[in-house]
């Protein structure tokens, strides 16, 4: 007897991967903290689970203030791109997810040059 899933299963086991994945990166990287009394870099995506033409942002916090920030994004397609941060160590970007970008699982890492960095993911369908 062979078992076949259906689309709609298909979807919802794709749909789990990636808040699994987004959930353990997110404590993977709120673990590996740094000591008390510093606030560890945090990185959020508007939409875990995204359109191609849905519009998104990237939003960071906890960076050093008025710093260069390197967002790079992979997956089937990436882009990186520089920001800055603002005087309180925050930034958010608009990411181009209306330029054809293929379907697959992506994720996002803010990196600075002095150590300080964040991570999460996201799906284009």
């Amino acid at each position: 007897m062979e078992f076949q899933f259906t689309p709609a299963i298909l979807s919802t086991m794709k749909k789990v991967t990636v808040l699994l994945t987004l959930l353990v990166t997110m404590t993977l990287t709120l673990s590996a903290g740094k000591a008390s009394g510093t606030q560890s870099p945090t990185l959020i995506v508007s939409c875990s689970v995204c359109t191609a033409s849905e519009p998104m942002t990237i939003t960071g916090s906890g960076f050093a203030a008025r710093q260069s920030v390197a967002i790079r994004v992979t997956g089937p397609d990436g882009i990186s791109m520089p920001v800055t941060a603002d005087r309180k160590g925050n930034f958010t970007i608009n990411y181009p997810t209306g330029i054809n970008l293929a379907p697959g699982v992506y994720t996002v890492t803010a990196s600075q040059s002095g150590g300080a960095w964040a991570t999460t993911g996201f799906e284009i369908q």
